[in-house]
């Protein structure tokens, strides 16, 4: 797929997102949601359309490069840059046990659950669930600000947020040295503590 074509796709979708912005304000419906059903249509309808298949919009597809190195450290750079490092301080105590021991937690239930109801192996169940607990609340801090929800519980999600990752990388890694290794040694646990402070 060529530059060109890719710029056009990406531009076409900046500009239908922002008429949905635009559009958003005439409908009772948030628009995030708004943006996941323009997003479920234009799926669902590129294969019908010509002007999808002149561009070649279906080879265009979101690598793990381009959310990682594109869209992940623009939306975490806007996270940080907004939120109120005074609040952020003062609600350090509530955000850490929700970053780290509400992590845990959100572990342990989703692979323990996983494991129980489906027969995985407990820690493919445990990988998968360190991979799904560290959730991203773009969409629900965009409602927080449209339904203008209390100062401190913006702080408290987002200040999770940006935190949470820290602990779902380092216990990612714990878990697949597990998985390949067969065991865990107290040198491989300093490296975990070392790699959480630093990705922390």
């Amino acid at each position: 797929m060529s530059l060109p074509d890719v710029l056009l796709i990406m531009s076409g979708l900046v500009v239908l997102s922002m008429i949905a912005a635009s559009a958003c304000r005439h409908f009772p419906i948030p628009y995030t949601v708004l943006l996941v059903i323009l997003g479920l249509a234009v799926n669902f309808f590129s294969n019908d359309w010509p002007i999808f298949e002149l561009h070649h919009f279906n080879q265009f597809h979101l690598t793990s490069e381009l959310v990682l190195f594109v869209f992940l450290p623009a939306l975490v750079f806007e996270s940080a840059l907004s939120l109120d490092a005074r609040a952020l301080i003062k609600n350090l105590a509530p955000i850490l046990m929700m970053a780290i021991v509400g992590m845990l937690i959100s572990v342990a239930l989703v692979g323990f659950g996983l494991s129980w109801s489906l027969g995985l192996p407990l820690i493919i169940a445990l990988l998968f669930a360190s991979l799904i607990s560290a959730t991203d609340p773009v969409a629900v801090i965009a409602l927080f600000k449209e339904l203008g929800v209390s100062k401190r519980l913006s702080v408290l999600v987002e200040g999770e947020s940006l935190m949470n990752d820290a602990t779902a990388i380092v216990l990612f890694n714990i878990l697949m040295m597990l998985m390949l290794e067969g065991h865990f040694s107290s040198a491989n646990g300093f490296d975990a503590a070392w790699q959480f402070l630093r990705v922390f």
